[in-house]
């Protein structure tokens, strides 16, 4: 079923409510408002670092379908005790950033970065957790009108940007076990800064007391319930063990103790110089799996490698024999990111490096020329050393001699050109040349979304900020549906 998101003059026309004739209600587009004064954008961490103004609602029920979404004031939802997201954790989320963008011209546009992956995932989640799935154009909408409506609130351009935390839940009352009868999505925002602020490049721990999926189980789908466990593992990263702490996991398969799956909340990437396959007496490659190399590219990988080759690169040939690798997504254990997916695509058609998602051995990465985390908070955070602890029969942990990388010390240089124009295409300062950016302003006015009157007169006057700008949203009820 879809979000209902209605047609024409707006998502609330829709829905009459007692209270809405006193916010005015338009379909009016508000002009993209500046960043809001005195806020030391440049404090801020990945986190809630401000009590920001709208948040979007919109309510499944059964028998009913998806009722019409529409955008609230940021506030406190009053739940059943016996709902399902609080007993049994049927719920999902996504992650995505809006960034300012400069245009030709010097106007300033609102920038959402692959918004129709998230809505793809999240729907693969949906069915995995039985929850009613979305309708993917509605939910860039909905996101776009949540960014636009916190307008004030998206960093300047290079010092953050305004994260975007879709949530579906289970928020009907069941005592049985089975999914919800009604179910909500919210999308909230708060502006952020990366997850590992500092540049330097972080330890991982590796070790096999936790671990964060098994195969058949949720681990390839956002489902919230994944990252609650991995709290105590992360805790023991950070402890102190022995001579120096770590600041996060990367875990092993739980089958094997032997390939590398993720970092935390974050995908792991390691750059790899692999040796030179051994030859024959006549000169053949004994290595067949080196014969896929040969293949000629698909149609769509000469369009891809045509579009990166717009993107100016210096030093490229440096990169010259070295090979990225993720782990794969195969076993649907591992959460197939969006930053991921673009970096493969950045390191294959923008720098020309082999790029592969494939099995990677805790041996290999503890070689690797170079190794980082990519996420949506993460961005891209460079990995400096590692360290394996083990557990034997009894429960006695011992630690292996920790592994420094060979850029350990100072981000190595393909993990930075990977971020250097992965963030240049978010924020404006490459050409979009796969694209990849949606603009949020334009996305909210096709689908028709609605913002009151005040709001769209502030904006348009040029106001950074007024008093009262939260309140001209109003509040969301369960019982005023």
């Amino acid at each position: 079923m879809g979000l209902g998101l209605g047609a024409g003059v707006g998502l609330a026309a829709t829905v009459t409510r007692p209270h809405e004739s006193q916010h005015h209600l338009t379909a009016s587009q508000p002009a993209l408002s500046p960043p809001a004064p005195h806020v030391r954008w440049d404090s801020f961490g990945f986190g809630l670092n401000a009590d920001t103004d709208a948040m979007w609602v919109q309510v499944w029920r059964e028998g009913e379908g998806w009722l019409p979404g529409r955008l609230y004031q940021r506030s406190r939802l009053a739940l059943d005790p016996a709902a399902t997201v609080i007993n049994y954790g049927q719920a999902l989320f996504e992650g995505l950033k809006a960034y300012r963008r400069n245009l030709d011209g010097g106007k300033e546009t609102l920038a959402l970065f692959r918004p129709e992956l998230n809505a793809q995932r999240m729907n693969e989640g949906c069915r995995r957790l039985l929850l009613p799935e979305i309708d993917e154009e509605g939910f860039v909408t909905a996101c776009a009108a949540t960014a636009m409506a916190n307008g004030r609130w998206v960093p300047p351009q290079g010092k953050g940007a305004l994260y975007l935390r879709p949530v579906l839940f289970g928020s009907g009352a069941k005592l049985g076990v089975g999914p919800s009868r009604e179910v909500t999505l919210v999308i909230y925002a708060s502006p952020v800064n990366t997850y590992f602020k500092n540049p330097r490049p972080i330890g991982l721990l590796m070790q096999d007391r936790y671990y964060r999926a098994t195969p058949g189980g949720v681990g390839g789908v956002k489902y919230a319930g994944n990252y609650a466990p991995t709290f105590a593992a992360s805790r023991l990263a950070r402890a102190g063990l022995r001579e120096a702490g770590y600041d996060e996991i990367l875990y092993l398969d739980a089958r094997k103790d032997t390939y590398v799956e993720e970092a935390g909340a974050a995908n792991f990437f390691a750059v790899l110089r692999p040796e030179r396959p051994k030859r024959g007496l006549l000169g053949f490659n004994l290595y067949s799996n080196h014969a896929k190399d040969a293949e000629p590219p698909s149609p769509e990988e000469e369009m891809m490698r045509a579009r990166g080759s717009a993107i100016p690169v210096e030093g490229a040939e440096e990169f010259a024999g070295l090979e990225v690798c993720t782990p794969t997504t195969d076993r649907k254990t591992i959460l197939d990111g969006v930053t991921r997916r673009s970096l493969l695509d950045i390191a294959k058609y923008v720098l020309g490096v082999k790029a592969e998602a494939r099995d990677i051995t805790y041996e290999e990465v503890m070689e690797a020329e170079e190794a980082f985390c990519s996420g949506t908070g993460a961005v891209v955070t460079p990995v400096g050393r590692l360290r394996r602890m083990r557990t034997d029969a009894d429960g006695n942990e011992s630690l292996d001699p920790e592994v420094q990388l060979k850029h350990c010390t100072t981000p190595g240089p393909l993990t930075m050109k990977m971020r250097e124009i992965l963030m240049g295409i978010q924020e404006g300062r490459l050409p979009d040349v796969f694209d990849w950016v949606v603009d949020a302003k334009q996305v909210a006015r096709a689908g028709g979304v609605a913002f009151p009157t005040s709001f769209c007169r502030a904006t348009h006057r040029g106001y950074a900020y007024y008093g009262g700008y939260k309140s001209c949203w109003p509040r969301f009820s369960y019982r005023e549906l």
